[in-house]
């Protein structure tokens, strides 16, 4: 790899907002396969007849989008929030692996921070509340999806 293109990377990922901006993409990559599928599985649900009916009252595409396509779809667009919300509480592996001293408090979650406490502050009583905490909120999330 040349050495100019090490730099720009080294630099890329020590700035904290370009850090964050990283994983965010890192992120948008790696789950836009699952949503879609997920999201064309809820707009197929549809059924056909509603937008014939709505075409047949003279309805137009924002309408039709408002009114049917929108309400009916709601579900699907709840469960995949909710699926990147816990997504996020429980990430770990690449947050880890992308921070760098330059960015390391600006991409840290929940799961980093009881890493850290474990490992580097020897504090496991800490820990062991901290991941408690994210039993309970996955736990609750979990429940407020179905």
């Amino acid at each position: 790899m040349d050495l100019a293109v090490v730099v720009l990377v080294q630099i890329f990922y020590a700035i904290a907002s370009l850090a964050l901006v990283s994983i965010i993409l890192y992120n948008i990559w790696v789950y836009i396969g699952f949503d879609t599928v997920i999201l064309l599985a809820g707009l197929s649900a549809i059924p056909r007849h509603y937008y014939e009916a709505a075409e047949i009252d003279g309805a137009n595409t924002w309408q039709v989008f408002r009114n049917i396509t929108l309400p009916l779809v709601s579900p699907t667009l709840f469960f995949l929030s909710m699926v990147a919300v816990i997504g996020t509480f429980k990430a770990f592996n690449h947050i880890y692996i992308m921070r760098t001293p330059g960015a390391r408090d600006s991409v840290d979650v929940v799961s980093i921070a009881i890493f850290d406490q474990i490992f580097q502050h020897q504090n496991a009583g800490y820990a062991s509340t901290l991941a408690f905490i994210l039993f309970v909120v996955i736990l609750a999330l979990t429940w407020l999806q179905n």
